[in-house]
């Protein structure tokens, strides 16, 4: 990033972006970029947008008030989220009385973690989301372990933080769920004090969830807003993409730090890892006596963080199942922290009960640093990664003068054209664009009636196309690229990327894998 702080961007980056920009011009949760079904069947650009919650554009428009360039603030947002993380996660593993080693052990994990540290350089949401359920979880166990001597007012807090972050990713709404089940365990369990507590912070986490679903049933009749798509994957399937996902995040997942000897030191992380993992497993249940459990606030404490991670695991298996979204490390890599700190909870106290000068404790510290060493390796060595999307391959056909020069006589200032990678080509041209989604995330079939009369609808004087080996050359970071999916939705598509229109269609530009288009239909009024 150094010296220019210019973030990783992401397909999503360029709708934040979009929507920041659109709030510094007072149109608020609007975006000039038309990608999904959702947005697009309102037919007006700029458009409210329904796919995503328009938190984290709108604090990135607020830095931007101060005169710092959108993605310059886009990506102090996620520094600084990554980073404040640090200290928070620090004082949660005091709270749990985590021993000084293991503390800054799991200090280390998460520092270096290469997900974590890829996702804090990004224009995402997700370093801010992270910190919001972070610092929400922080003040929950604040209030958990001073219960009957703190305020409502932190109980309010922790609705607060919880809330706000459904208004950062709809993902918010699974830890809206959980303090339910909190409310309901606590409750069931004859701890009625504690579950007032939860019931007021589930008040208060439940308003921006009320506002934001009536929001989309207004504007689109649904009240996830997006993704309206039906589909019905697979269980297994998505049970083994979860693991995967999870996986990845700590051992460096498929796609990252391609270099010799990765396989190997996957091998040795998890391998010793999971043999330390049943060894201490098998001893603690050897040498457990009562007198080493926690007191009951405490484990009490551990439980509503276990409780809020599995309910949260449980609702993105279930949209994994039923929606389109993408379904990988990036829906889990906000639980790192959480997952570091009670893997952390789980060794202290399997720890605690072992002989302090015994062997199976020391063998079991062997195995937990023997697997640090590859875990550390994996997860620097994906530093030297290169971006997931590299907008410079777009960037230099589109900055051409005979390529903007042919877009701007066509379609003006800020007039609408349609392009496939519509989201980086909207973002590069700085104009409104109609994307041409594929049907992964789609219901709509390119075809020349659909194509026309979107063009007619948003009134778009130009079709832009990018070939698949611009679209390969732009999604080269490793991960993306290994995978490049075709982004020639449908075969009129390929037809137009090959220089083949229909007649209703002329070809008026064609370089570096850029083909421009427009219509030629009668009594079309001139841009």
């Amino acid at each position: 990033m150094y010296p220019g702080f210019t973030p990783y961007l992401a397909n999503d980056s360029f709708q934040y972006l979009s929507v920041a920009q659109n709030a510094l011009q007072g149109h608020f949760g609007f975006s000039s970029i038309v990608h999904f079904d959702a947005e697009r069947s309102l037919g007006v650009v700029p458009v409210p947008v329904v796919t995503f919650p328009m938190g984290y554009p709108l604090v990135i428009a607020l830095i931007g008030r101060l005169g710092v360039p959108l993605e310059t603030a886009a990506v102090l947002i996620s520094m600084l989220s990554t980073i404040v993380c640090v200290p928070i996660l620090g004082w949660l593993a005091e709270r749990f009385n985590l021993s000084a080693p293991m503390r800054n052990v799991l200090l280390a994990v998460f520092v270096i973690n290469a997900p974590v540290t890829e996702f804090g350089a990004s224009a995402v949401a997700e370093p801010l989301f992270m910190l919001l359920i972070l610092g929400g979880t922080a003040l929950l166990v604040s209030a958990r372990l001073s219960q009957g001597e703190v305020s409502d007012w932190l109980w309010l807090a922790v609705g607060l933080a919880f809330g706000t972050a459904y208004f950062v990713r709809y993902a918010g709404l699974f830890f809206v769920l959980g303090l339910a089940v909190l409310c309901v365990h606590s409750f069931l369990a004859g701890y009625r004090l504690l579950a007032r507590g939860h019931a007021i912070s589930l008040a208060v986490a439940s308003i921006p969830v009320l506002i934001g679903i009536t929001r989309n049933l207004l504007l689109v009749g649904n009240w996830r807003g997006g993704n309206e798509k039906a589909v019905s994957n697979e269980l297994l399937s998505v049970l083994s993409n979860t693991a995967r996902a999870i996986n990845g995040i700590f051992l460096v997942g498929p796609g990252h730090a391609p270099f010799d000897g990765i396989t190997v030191a996957r091998a040795l992380c998890a391998g010793l890892f999971y043999l330390g993992l049943a060894w201490i497993t098998w001893n603690y249940i050897r040498y457990r006596t009562a007198p080493h459990s926690p007191g009951p606030k405490l484990k009490g404490t551990a439980t509503d963080l276990l409780l809020l991670v599995l309910v949260y695991s449980a609702c993105m298996i279930y949209a994994g199942l039923t929606s389109v979204i993408s379904y990988g490390v990036r829906m889990f890599v906000p639980l790192t922290p959480l997952l570091i700190l009670l893997l952390g909870i789980a060794f202290n106290e399997m720890m605690r009960v072992l002989p302090r000068a015994g062997a199976s404790r020391r063998l079991f510290l062997i195995l937990l640093t023997g697997s640090l060493v590859p875990y550390a390796f994996l997860n620097l060595s994906a530093l030297r990664n290169p971006p997931p999307l590299d907008v410079s391959a777009l960037a230099g056909p589109l900055a051409t003068k005979s390529a903007r020069a042919v877009v701007q006589e066509l379609a003006g200032e800020n007039g609408v054209i349609v392009a496939n990678n519509g989201q980086a080509a909207g973002y590069v041209l700085r104009r409104p664009t109609i994307s041409l989604v594929g049907q992964e995330f789609s219901t709509v079939e390119w075809n020349e009636p659909t194509l026309l009369a979107t063009m007619q609808r948003f009134n778009a004087t130009a079709v832009l196309i990018v070939s698949d080996a611009v679209a390969g050359q732009l999604s080269r970071g490793i991960g993306q690229g290994a995978d490049v999916k075709s982004d020639l939705p449908s075969r009129l598509v390929k037809e137009l990327a090959q220089g083949n229109p229909p007649q209703w269609m002329k070809l008026v530009h064609r370089s570096g894998g850029i083909l421009i288009y427009v219509p030629e239909l009668p009594n079309r009024s001139a841009p």
